[in-house]
Parts: C-alpha cells; structure tokens; sequence
C-alpha cells in the first residue's frame, strides 16, 4: 500500500488530468490533492494501491477521451435557399450543437459532382492544360476537368471534358476514387479517372469562357512541379496523390 504522491507528477504532466480527477472522485471522494495525498472530507488521508488507481484513471480516461473525440451529428432545424447561381446554389442550415444545445447558421454552397482526369499517353506523359483562373488572377498548370452533367456519369464526363479541353481520347478510363473538394462549406464530390494511353483524336471544342493551352509533361516530373508550386491546385494535387498511391511504381521511374 502506497500513498499516491505520484498524482502530483501527474497532475503536472497534463492540466486535463485535473478534469479525470473530477470523474475520479466518483469512484473515490476526494476534497483536494496535498503533496500528492488524495484527502477525503473531513481531512482523513487514504492509502489506495496503485493498482486501483491506474485502473480507475484508466477507465476514466477511456470513456472521457472516447466521449471527447467522438463529435456527433447536429440535428438540423432548417434549411434556407438563398440564391442561385450557375455552379453554386447557397443554402443557409441552421443547426443545433449536440454539446452546448445552441443553434447556429451555417452556409453551404451546393455544387454538382466534379470529375477530373489524368491523361497518360503510351509515352509516360502527361497530358496537361494551362488556362486563366479569375479567383487568383493566375495562370494555373492542371489537368483536364469539369462538371458532371445531370444526365452524366463521372465516366461519361471524364471522356468529355477530355475530349472537349485537350482533343485526346482513351479507352480505358480507370477510375482512382474521388474527394471532397471542401466539405466545410460544400456538398460536392470531386472524382478522378486515369486515362490510360490517351492519344490525340481531334481538335479541341472549347467554350466562349474557356481559353486552354495543351501542354505534356514527363510523369516523373509531376512531383517536382508540385513540390516547387508550379501545379498549385489543391484538387489537381489531391488527383495525382491517388494515383501514386495506386501505382507506385510508375512514381519511381
């Protein structure tokens, strides 16, 4: 039996202890922690194994960390259309906090489904597009992408917007999965294909909003073009990462 002097170490070690100590004291009624010494009511010192006591902070510990971290669903009160744009319809949610009980207004931006494709050609390159972005004022290094029509599948998109941005056309288009592009403020999701061995089919068939340079780029270069800032683009970079996940071992030659 041994005095537990080592909660004072502990209690130094990580101020949220102080916050087991209270969930502890249902187990073992304490007043206040002297030199280490738990103290009852009324001032009489108590000799606990350590043994309990790890036992007893370590199921504390469980359930207060397990009940901490695990957020849970705030239950919506209502939802409001705001506006309507060509790519954006804005929603206002109210909805009530599962810990404080307080309701708050949150703004989401609801987007159809993106598809983004990564052109390979037989010869390890890809094929890739550089055009205006009007958010940054910036030319952008990317590849090719759009939105997935309602009578679409991201598949059927991939091969369009391929085929509308660059001219180029595969007959395999491998999906790698898909992302969401900001799931704070927005709904949507963001698939990506690879297009195996794509080759130049015709000519491009590019909207009055859209001016695309094609450009192709060794594959083994991708990496060092993210790394230096060049491919910028979040979505574009999030697209490559799956993959080089998927295929390794194309990243090392």
């Amino acid at each position: 039996m041994r005095k537990l002097l080592f909660l004072s170490h502990l209690l130094r070690a990580s101020a949220s202890l102080r916050e087991i100590l209270f969930f502890f004291n249902l187990f073992i009624p304490f007043s206040q922690i002297d030199d280490g010494v738990v103290v009852i009511e009324g001032g009489r010192a108590v000799d606990v194994p350590l043994f309990t006591v790890s036992l007893c902070l370590t199921a504390v510990l469980f359930f207060y960390k397990s009940e901490r971290m695990s957020p849970k669903p705030w239950p919506l009160i209502k939802s409001v259309y705001e506006k309507s744009l060509s790519i954006f319809r804005l929603r206002t949610d109210r909805a009530r906090s599962p810990r404080t009980g307080e309701a708050h207004d949150f703004f989401i931006l609801e987007s159809p489904t993106w598809v983004n494709v990564i052109p390979l050609t037989e010869q390890g390159d890809v094929v890739m597009i550089r055009q205006w972005r009007h958010g940054i004022r910036q030319v952008t290094l990317e590849i090719p992408g759009g939105v997935v029509e309602p009578d679409d599948t991201p598949r059927d998109a991939a091969r369009r917007e391929l085929a509308e941005e660059t001219g180029y056309a595969a007959h395999e288009m491998i999906p790698l999965g898909f992302v969401h592009p900001n799931p704070a403020i927005q709904d949507n999701r963001c698939y990506t294909f690879l297009a195996r061995n794509a080759a130049l089919q015709g000519g491009q068939a590019l909207d009055d909003k859209e001016d695309i340079q094609i450009v192709k780029y060794p594959l083994s270069e991708i990496p060092r073009l993210i790394g230096e800032g060049t491919i910028s683009h979040s979505l574009i970079i999030a697209a490559f990462w799956r993959y080089f996940m998927e295929y390794r071992d194309d990243a090392k030659k």
